[in-house]
């Protein structure tokens, strides 16, 4: 784990790496922004939990919710290009499947939405009292609703 006062400059090279991925495959790239999501939750998660600088918390706080976007809106248009084509398109028993995993997809994107408009700041701004509280706890739900996503679309992939 990083030390406290580190998060900020830990996570700048790997956010220039999956920003200059266009040479990979859409999925490829998908499945490396969720490495990235990972990594910048567990980042985010640490400084929350350190007696860091407001500024440096803002700071990670913000890259989590931008690799959070890339990741929600590649992984929307690459599952959906992946299980449209006609030759990974999922057989006729599997389509209720698909279209429930879907389903949970889709609420999950709406919390993943509403973590993002809560806490998504410009560095000019102060995080008010009341949000600094419960910041910990909604990145703790934030996680275990992030572990549901990435199983199902690997579900949703398989089919």
């Amino acid at each position: 784990m990083p030390h406290p006062g580190t998060c900020s400059s830990s996570t700048r090279a790997e956010i220039h790496f999956c920003n200059n991925l266009s040479g990979t495959k859409p999925l490829e790239r998908w499945r490396q922004q969720r490495n990235s999501v990972q990594h910048h939750l567990r980042q985010t998660l640490v400084c929350s939990l350190s007696q860091m600088k407001e500024e440096d918390l803002l700071t990670e706080l913000k890259h989590l919710c931008t690799e959070l976007i890339d990741y929600v809106s590649t992984g929307h248009s690459s599952i959906y290009r992946h299980n449209s084509s006609s030759a990974t398109r999922p057989a006729r028993g599997c389509r209720g499947i698909q279209s429930e995993i879907q389903h949970h997809i889709g609420i999950n994107t709406d919390h993943v939405l509403s973590f993002n408009q809560k806490y998504e700041w410009t560095d000019a701004q102060l995080m008010p009292g009341s949000l600094q509280n419960s910041l910990h706890n909604d990145l703790v739900k934030l996680h275990r609703s992030l572990s549901l996503r990435f199983a199902l679309e690997e579900q949703l992939l398989e089919l």
